[in-house]
């Protein structure tokens, strides 16, 4: 299957983590024992209740709307972005790799990410070890597994970037903190490679592409 790819950068640029890394010690979190928070549920009057409740619900709703990217499936996200001529990003992921769940709890969940993803891409995941289900893409019938490989992603999370005609303009592994993660979104979509600019010259602010 024919592919076009823009190199973006050298890998360890990036310093990108895929699920075959190392596992990085996790943080310790301050611990509230159960009979600590019942007492001082009992000291708060019924107003003091009510209010807090109402700050609970409204931290949630809050989290509702920002921790939650619209994520299509494969050819309805093709067809959206060819509706409307967005670029798309592919988030290539399986249930067992910790790094795509690192990556979903901490730069997928970020603000600025989710809104400059739905305001510039389409957004796609696709369960990148599923033998079962099947997608058409450039005249093949392939299921998510072989889509995955079509794309020569050996390693999760990685992420596919195609225009909004379905070519493929890069592909880019591994965990990626927000800050670098926002670099790439707007070095796609301000269309950079098409001027020639490379990547570090992007971050670094020797070339623009606005």
């Amino acid at each position: 299957m024919k592919k076009i790819l823009i190199i973006l950068f050298v890998v360890g640029l990036l310093f990108s983590i895929s699920c075959s890394s190392k596992d990085i010690k996790e943080k310790s979190t301050p611990q509230v024992s159960k009979s600590e928070g019942k007492q001082e549920e009992l000291e708060k009057s019924p107003q003091e209740v009510l209010n807090t409740e109402q700050q609970e619900e409204l931290i949630l709703e809050q989290e509702e709307t920002y921790n939650n990217i619209n994520w299509f499936g494969f050819e309805e996200g093709l067809a959206k972005a060819e509706a409307e001529g967005k670029d798309i990003i592919i988030d290539f992921y399986t249930d067992w790799c910790k790094w795509c769940k690192v990556m979903d709890d901490s730069t997928f969940s970020e603000p600025e990410v989710i809104q400059f993803i739905g305001e510039n891409f389409v957004p796609i995941r696709i369960k990148a070890d599923d033998n079962q289900k099947q997608v058409e893409f450039q005249n093949h019938t392939l299921t998510l597994h072989q889509l995955t490989s079509a794309f020569g992603i050996r390693g999760f999370p990685s992420y596919g970037f195609l225009n909004e005609n379905a070519k493929i303009i890069t592909v880019v592994p591994g965990y990626i903190k927000k800050d670098m993660f926002i670099n790439i979104l707007k070095y796609i979509h301000l269309k950079c490679y098409e001027m020639h600019i490379s990547f570090e010259d992007f971050i670094s602010g020797k070339s623009k592409c606005e």
